[in-house]
């Protein structure tokens, strides 16, 4: 009989979530053309795919509303005031139907990575879904109910 491949592996018995305060430096020591896509990610918790999607569409009289993958709702986010201006700015430098980040998911995994490397962060913490667990995180210290969580991180069950 083979043994357990996962032996190998230290259950740390926590999640890999980005604190607040490594989420702040690693969008510090962004590339300037990379700080929106990741305060986008930081804000509102999506997945990388859905923030690379964004197009001048998504974006009407302040609510940002990105389609969910997997099959789920699409939440209306109001714009935060951190990125408010800077994303409605590039909103109309761009064509209707153009997305507002053209990067690959690759890409942007890539340019999380550097940035926190270059602010001293863990590796562990520099992935795209970190990011979304810690906006998921945040909004239930605050107060979120699980209907709201749900909603809110584009999931259809608890």
């Amino acid at each position: 009989m083979i043994g357990d491949p996962m032996a190998i592996f230290k259950d740390t018995k926590q999640w890999r979530i980005i604190s607040e305060q490594d989420a702040r430096k690693v969008i510090e020591h962004a590339h300037p053309r990379w700080r929106l896509p990741i305060k986008v990610l930081y804000h509102y918790g999506m997945r990388a795919s859905e923030v690379l999607s964004i197009t001048p569409g998504n974006i009407r009289e302040g609510i940002l509303t990105v389609p969910r993958l997997k099959g789920c709702d699409t939440p209306e986010h109001v714009l935060v005031p951190e990125i408010r201006e800077e994303l409605l700015q590039l909103a109309t430098e761009r064509l209707p139907g153009i997305r507002l980040f053209p990067y690959c998911r690759k890409t942007f995994w890539e340019q999380i990575q550097s940035a926190g490397f270059r602010a001293g962060v863990e590796r562990c913490y520099l992935h795209p879904h970190s990011f979304r667990h810690a906006a998921g995180r945040r909004w239930a210290r605050k107060g979120a109910s699980p209907h709201e969580l749900m909603a809110l991180m584009g999931h259809r069950t608890l």
